[in-house]
Protein backbone atom coordinates (compact mmCIF):
# COMPACT_ATOMS: atom_id res chain seq x y z
CA UNK A 1 0.00 0.00 0.00
CA UNK A 2 1.69 3.22 -0.51
CA UNK A 3 1.73 5.99 1.63
CA UNK A 4 -1.12 7.99 0.32
CA UNK A 5 -3.42 5.33 0.63
CA UNK A 6 -1.95 4.21 4.13
CA UNK A 7 -2.57 7.75 5.03
CA UNK A 8 -6.08 8.26 3.98
CA UNK A 9 -6.81 4.60 5.60
CA UNK A 10 -5.63 6.00 9.05
CA UNK A 11 -7.39 9.05 8.55
CA UNK A 12 -10.84 8.08 7.84
CA UNK A 13 -10.53 5.43 10.52
CA UNK A 14 -9.44 8.05 13.12
CA UNK A 15 -12.11 10.59 12.28
CA UNK A 16 -14.88 8.13 11.17
CA UNK A 17 -17.52 9.93 13.07
CA UNK A 18 -16.58 13.37 11.68
CA UNK A 19 -16.67 12.86 8.25
CA UNK A 20 -19.80 10.78 8.85
CA UNK A 21 -21.25 13.56 10.25
CA UNK A 22 -20.33 16.04 7.42
CA UNK A 23 -22.03 14.08 5.05
CA UNK A 24 -24.77 13.65 6.42
CA UNK A 25 -25.25 17.32 7.18
CA UNK A 26 -24.09 17.61 3.65
CA UNK A 27 -26.91 15.98 2.27
CA UNK A 28 -29.01 17.54 5.05
CA UNK A 29 -30.14 14.79 6.74
CA UNK A 30 -32.57 15.81 10.10
CA UNK A 31 -34.01 14.39 13.02
CA UNK A 32 -37.73 14.29 12.85
CA UNK A 33 -37.33 17.91 15.44
CA UNK A 34 -35.78 19.16 12.63
CA UNK A 35 -31.83 19.12 14.26
CA UNK A 36 -28.95 17.61 11.96
CA UNK A 37 -28.71 13.94 12.26
CA UNK A 38 -25.40 12.94 14.17
CA UNK A 39 -23.81 9.84 15.87
CA UNK A 40 -25.68 10.22 18.93
CA UNK A 41 -29.15 10.06 16.87
CA UNK A 42 -27.46 6.53 15.10
CA UNK A 43 -27.02 5.13 18.41
CA UNK A 44 -30.62 5.80 19.48
CA UNK A 45 -32.13 4.46 16.26
CA UNK A 46 -29.34 1.54 16.78
CA UNK A 47 -30.65 0.35 20.25
CA UNK A 48 -34.57 0.87 19.12
CA UNK A 49 -34.18 -1.27 16.27
CA UNK A 50 -31.76 -4.15 18.75
CA UNK A 51 -29.09 -3.60 15.26
CA UNK A 52 -31.25 -4.90 12.89
CA UNK A 53 -32.24 -2.97 9.36
CA UNK A 54 -35.60 -2.40 9.68
CA UNK A 55 -37.35 -3.62 6.79
CA UNK A 56 -35.40 -6.99 6.67
CA UNK A 57 -34.60 -7.39 10.22
CA UNK A 58 -31.33 -8.93 9.61
CA UNK A 59 -28.59 -7.63 12.59
CA UNK A 60 -25.69 -5.68 11.90
CA UNK A 61 -23.55 -8.82 12.75
CA UNK A 62 -24.81 -10.39 9.73
CA UNK A 63 -24.13 -7.36 7.56
CA UNK A 64 -20.37 -6.75 5.54
CA UNK A 65 -21.40 -2.94 5.56
CA UNK A 66 -22.78 -0.54 8.17
CA UNK A 67 -26.32 -0.20 8.72
CA UNK A 68 -27.50 2.93 6.09
CA UNK A 69 -29.49 5.75 7.52
CA UNK A 70 -32.67 5.78 5.27
CA UNK A 71 -34.23 9.47 4.73
CA UNK A 72 -37.08 10.63 3.29
CA UNK A 73 -35.51 12.60 0.04
CA UNK A 74 -38.47 14.94 -0.18
CA UNK A 75 -37.94 16.22 3.25
CA UNK A 76 -34.75 14.19 4.30
CA UNK A 77 -36.22 13.49 7.66
CA UNK A 78 -34.40 10.20 8.91
CA UNK A 79 -36.95 6.94 8.77
CA UNK A 80 -34.84 4.71 10.39
CA UNK A 81 -31.57 2.60 9.66
CA UNK A 82 -32.02 0.04 6.63
CA UNK A 83 -28.96 -2.63 5.05
CA UNK A 84 -27.30 -1.63 1.92
CA UNK A 85 -29.83 -3.73 0.22
CA UNK A 86 -32.94 -2.60 1.71
CA UNK A 87 -31.95 1.04 1.14
CA UNK A 88 -31.18 0.35 -2.63
CA UNK A 89 -34.24 -1.56 -3.40
CA UNK A 90 -36.55 1.10 -1.87
CA UNK A 91 -34.62 3.48 -3.61
CA UNK A 92 -34.42 1.99 -7.10
CA UNK A 93 -38.33 2.03 -6.69
CA UNK A 94 -38.26 6.11 -5.91
CA UNK A 95 -39.37 5.52 -2.37
CA UNK A 96 -43.18 5.01 -4.53
CA UNK A 97 -45.34 2.87 -2.00
CA UNK A 98 -47.56 2.40 -4.30
CA UNK A 99 -44.43 0.46 -6.83
CA UNK A 100 -43.57 -1.24 -3.80
CA UNK A 101 -46.93 -2.49 -2.92
CA UNK A 102 -47.22 -3.66 -6.22
CA UNK A 103 -43.74 -5.37 -6.26
CA UNK A 104 -45.31 -7.16 -3.14
CA UNK A 105 -48.55 -8.24 -4.93
CA UNK A 106 -46.23 -9.63 -8.09
CA UNK A 107 -44.40 -11.50 -5.58
CA UNK A 108 -47.07 -13.35 -4.20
Amino acid sequence: MNSQKLYNKVYYQNNKKANQEACWKYAGIKTSTGEDFKFKHFDILYQNQQGCCNICRRHQSELKTALCVDHDHKTNLVRGLLCQACNKGIGLFNDDTNLCARAADYLK
